[in-house]
């Protein structure tokens, strides 16, 4: 029943890539252009912006939206039940090495770098309407792990920004 191969895995995470640059990085770059905005520095929030999404983007149920409209879905690769939200946060961090993720991802039909760290595994699943994902949004619960996810992937995105040494001036 899964077939799951490295031509639609990298399908995946191209349109997973896609999507947030088309939504979120080209209307506030464009935009970070007019003079009057520039002091607003669209384009670098825009940075930030999409980093928070890129490592958070299957953070519900395990399909991103790009997931859910191809019928792919992240699992615990320990227990078969949807990747957790620190899960797929863990998964995601590779992204700062995409070319790397997506050079694997060619020769690996069901796990990547990111899967490894994060015990996960890419399967097939019935393809869903994108839009599933608000009801999954509103469901959502301020758990201690979801807390947790977010703060992790916020102080994530402060190490790549400023590295180690900037944060912690004694290393």
């Amino acid at each position: 029943m899964d077939k799951t191969t490295a031509k639609s895995r990298l399908g995946v995470m191209l349109l997973d890539f896609a999507l947030p640059l088309m939504v979120v990085s080209y209307p506030l770059d464009t935009l970070g252009h007019i003079e009057f905005l520039k002091p607003l520095h669209l384009p670098e929030i825009s940075f930030y912006v999409l980093f928070f999404i890129f490592l958070n983007k299957d953070f519900y149920n395990g399909r991103s939206i790009g997931k859910r409209a191809m019928g792919f879905q992240v699992l615990s690769n320990v227990n078969g039940e949807p990747a957790s939200p620190l899960q797929c946060l863990i998964r995601n961090m590779t992204i700062i090495i995409w070319p790397i993720e997506a050079l694997f991802s060619a020769f690996s039909r069901k796990r990547r770098i990111g899967d490894f760290l994060a015990r996960t595994v890419l399967v097939r699943r019935d393809k869903v309407r994108s839009r599933t994902i608000l009801t999954d949004i509103k469901g959502t619960k301020p758990t201690t792990q979801v807390i947790l996810t977010i703060v992790i992937a916020l102080a994530y995105i402060l190490l790549v920004k400023f590295g180690l040494s900037e944060l912690i001036p004694t290393l």
